[in-house]
């Protein structure tokens, strides 16, 4: 019997290979249908084990929709001020309250039901991050993350992405 967990959920599984072993985050609120959704989804099962993956799902009808925090115009809003944000360091695991070396932007507005979700991480390893979004693509890393400073272009693309969206305080 394989166990699969975020750290809130745990799911039992027949005994094969997972997707994703280990899950790192578990701050996104992932249920347990939509864990099982991303282990024995056939596009990933498919990819070769260590391949790095950045995707973007469609949940299928009759799930449960996922909470995204996301907003701004990629979620289709209006751009985020600056004055509507407050910057804040965001726990990553809840078990271990560790917190990401930045600050995001935070907004006062409540999470909302997203069709979309994103896995990020390394097939038949690890799965940084699972999150539910109501864009069309997968969101940049934000500007302080040390992965944007794989090129200038990343850097860029990001600093103007995160000026004008913000994350919900209310994500968990």
């Amino acid at each position: 019997m394989t166990i699969l967990t975020n750290g809130a959920v745990v799911i039992k599984a027949k005994e094969q290979s997972l997707v994703f072993p280990e899950i790192v985050h578990d701050d996104h609120n992932i249920s347990f249908d939509h864990m099982h959704f991303i282990q024995t989804n056939p596009e990933l099962l498919l990819l070769p084990v260590g391949t790095r993956i950045a995707k973007l799902f469609k949940l299928p009808d009759g799930m449960e929709r996922v909470q995204s925090a996301l907003y701004g115009p990629s979620a289709g809003d209006k751009p985020i001020k600056e004055s509507e944000v407050i910057y804040e360091k965001r726990v990553t695991c809840t078990k271990c309250h560790s917190a990401r070396r930045g600050y995001s932007r935070m907004v006062d507005k409540p999470t909302r039901p997203a069709n979309n979700i994103v896995v990020i991480g390394i097939i038949g390893k690890v799965a940084f991050t699972i999150y539910g979004t109501q864009a069309n693509a997968v969101s940049p890393k934000e500007p302080w993350d040390s992965g944007c400073t794989d090129s200038v272009e990343d850097y860029e693309y990001s600093k103007n992405f995160w000026a004008i969206h913000a994350l919900s305080m209310h994500e968990n």
